[in-house]
């Protein structure tokens, strides 16, 4: 295990530590590429034996089975191709939230279970957008420009986001009653987080004079504003797990995908205590799905 857990976020790695982001390649993931790497991400997530959640020996409830999110993992494959095809397609950022949308609804396929991955699709599309925007497999660089890419997203994009929040809770019974009205208030996806993280975010003082807003609504772990935060800020914690993942790299080359998860899940809580662990579930699919994309010889 790593000793200094406060130092994980200041982490730096020489050219021998990142032997494959060295030196800018050239740039060839194929559209299949991009929907076969997204579902191996999804579907080794639940694999590692993380506490608290869904392992490959303990399924946390019967609506979050490991089959479950398995087969959803398997589902939102072709989403993730047509959103790659589509941006190879154009010059300039088409729509493309409509693809996130149908990863939703495809995650339901031959399944029981209610949203499940709903935390991965969500923030992963931002990274897949990005990288094949700017063309580039180094994970820092995709973390870079998450910002500068989400901003030339559409309207059209955030009706489309909000139309897969609303989906996703429309399954749960639980849940039903976190959907929202959607508007078109909003310029493109970063500005709907910005916003939207807004809302979440009751002032005290309007919360005790007892003014109601739409974000005391949400008592749900959907709504605390953890992918807003983590969206709009580059995915600072994501980054702090390929800073591990890297170290780990160096000392300990034997470890396959779950250990290394698992030894990712131990550190990143102690970093960042009071993350909820469905949250770091969700950024471990995006952990995955960039240390896969980066190095094609990466094996489990």
């Amino acid at each position: 295990m790593l000793e200094n857990i406060s130092s994980i976020a200041q982490f730096t790695m020489s050219d021998e530590e990142m032997p494959f982001l060295k030196q800018k390649k050239s740039f060839n993931l194929t559209s299949e590429e991009v929907g076969r790497i997204s579902q191996i991400s999804f579907v080794l997530e639940p694999i590692a034996e993380k506490p608290g959640l869904t392992t490959r020996t303990k399924d946390l409830n019967s609506n979050l089975k490991l089959e479950n999110f398995l087969v959803a993992g398997i589902n939102v494959g072709d989403a993730f191709r047509k959103l790659a095809e589509r941006i190879y397609e154009n010059n300039n950022l088409p729509i493309t939230y409509d693809l996130a949308l149908q990863a939703q609804k495809d995650s339901f396929k031959n399944r029981i279970g209610t949203r499940l991955i709903y935390g991965g699709i969500i923030s992963l599309f931002p990274l897949i957008i990005t990288q094949l925007r700017i063309q580039s497999t180094d994970p820092y660089e995709i973390l870079d420009n998450i910002e500068g890419v989400l901003k030339q997203t559409h309207k059209e994009d955030t009706l489309y986001l909000q139309k897969l929040e609303n989906f996703a809770y429309s399954h749960h019974k639980n849940h039903s009653k976190y959907m929202f009205t959607i508007k078109d208030d909003y310029k493109n996806i970063f500005d709907y987080y910005e916003k939207d993280l807004l809302n979440i975010q009751i002032p005290t003082s309007l919360e005790k004079a007892g003014f109601s807003t739409r974000a005391q609504q949400w008592s749900d772990r959907a709504k605390t504003g953890s992918s807003n935060k983590e969206i709009l800020n580059g995915y600072p914690i994501l980054r702090s797990m390929l800073n591990i993942f890297f170290n780990d790299i160096k000392k300990n080359k034997s470890l396959g995908v779950s250990e290394t998860a698992e030894e990712i899940d131990f550190l990143i809580r102690k970093a960042f205590p009071d993350v909820h662990i469905q949250w770091l579930a969700d950024l471990h699919v995006c952990l995955l799905y960039l240390i896969f994309s980066s190095n094609p010889k990466f094996v489990v």
